[in-house]
């Protein structure tokens, strides 16, 4: 059974892509050909009155995908900012997500009672959260790759 999951999983991994070969559009998306702006998605969490003049803009996007090797073979994308930063983010499609925003908001709720806790804190026990981002249901949802809590370091497993 075990080597037959790991032929599986072999199989599974296709590693870095070409975005050209999902979507030609975002591939030669460059911002300075469009009057209109896009924002970065995920900049809105209605705690206070959004800003929009305050929010990253998208100036383009990283010519390399990375295939994760999961059942749903989600994408890794790399959207670049004005802010001169790369944003990434997991390409999610043909499923709600609805579920997983439930268990990262579970996930942040148990890191604030971890953090409380003072042998929790001294060992800086956290577990990786993501923010959910459903774009619209069961098409193309983006899950955004960004620290919860901002010394979290994201990308070390992929």
């Amino acid at each position: 059974v075990y080597s037959k999951m790991n032929e599986e999983m072999r199989k599974r991994k296709t590693g870095p892509g070409l975005l050209k070969q999902y979507s030609p559009w975002l591939s030669d998306f460059q911002a300075s050909n469009y009057q209109q702006v896009l924002e970065i998605p995920g900049q809105y969490h209605g705690r206070s009155k959004p800003l929009p003049e305050y929010h990253v803009k998208i100036a383009g996007f990283d010519e390399r995908i990375l295939i994760l090797p999961s059942i749903r073979r989600p994408k890794r994308l790399t959207i670049r900012g004005d802010d001169e930063k790369d944003h990434m983010f997991l390409v999610k499609g043909g499923e709600d997500l609805r579920l997983d925003q439930r268990i990262e908001q579970l996930f942040s709720l148990m890191n604030e009672i971890m953090a409380a806790d003072p042998a929790c804190s001294q060992r800086r026990i956290r577990l990786r959260t993501y923010e959910v981002i459903p774009m619209k249901p069961r098409w193309v949802p983006l899950l955004l790759l960004l620290p919860s809590p901002p010394l979290l370091v994201q990308f070390n497993l992929l």
